[in-house]
């Protein structure tokens, strides 16, 4: 793996990557809650200032004022 300075990777969820993948600086993976998963497979090329998250909020019912959490398991 090939990682450039300013890569995070955080969560309580299980987080696996794969042989020969790359990741640019800024880059930031993260994999909550507990039991969710993401998977970067091998020879993977993640560019710069890139954010991978298992986890975010509705869109529409953002904009209306409400959090309403979203999480899906991701496989690259």
């Amino acid at each position: 793996m090939n990682f450039w300075h300013n890569t995070f990777i955080t969560g309580e969820g299980e987080i696996t990557i794969g042989k020969g993948t790359y990741m640019g600086q800024h880059t930031y993976i993260s994999a909550n809650p507990v039991g969710s998963k993401l998977i970067i497979g091998k020879n993977c090329a993640i560019y710069h200032n890139v954010k991978i998250r298992t986890g975010s909020y509705d869109t529409i019912q953002f904009i209306k004022g409400e959090r309403v959490a979203i999480y899906s398991n991701i496989h690259i």
